[in-house]
């Protein structure tokens, strides 16, 4: 996916609604989402990804921040709450400068990007990667 694509986006349309598919586990509130988004080994991908799109140049630091604005709106929208937003704006702004540095993005954050893409929050991973299910907002 490139990034205007991944700009198209309708964020969050589709947050906490039931998902049919056995592969997923939906979590249904913002107290589900804080019990697994900071879990390892979930946590510590993100941070890789964090870590490596911290190398984007600084002539796209400028786009990449008016996207992540307009998350944190978005994400304000859904749940006014500071630290989901942030949390959200900084995995928008993650992907998206690895979608500039890299024209293939690793198996993880590939899956990742296209809960975003489908309106969801990933927000956790129960079991071994590639293997287990994915928890969404």
């Amino acid at each position: 996916m490139h990034l205007s694509a991944f700009k198209q986006t309708a964020w969050l349309q589709n947050i906490w609604t039931p998902v049919a598919d056995d592969a997923v586990i939906v979590v249904a509130s913002a107290a589900e989402f804080y019990n697994e988004i900071y879990k390892p080994p979930y946590e510590a991908w993100c941070v890789e990804d964090h870590n490596e799109a911290s190398k984007l140049d600084a002539a796209f630091q400028s786009e990449i921040q008016e996207l992540a604005s307009q998350a944190y709106l978005v994400a304000w929208a859904a749940l006014p709450e500071p630290e989901f937003c942030a949390l959200f704006s900084d995995d928008i702004d993650t992907i998206a400068s690895l979608l500039i540095l890299r024209t293939e993005l690793k198996s993880f954050t590939e899956q990742r990007m296209t809960w975003y893409v489908a309106g969801r929050f990933p927000c956790g991973y129960a079991g071994e990667f590639p293997n287990g299910k994915w928890m969404i907002g």
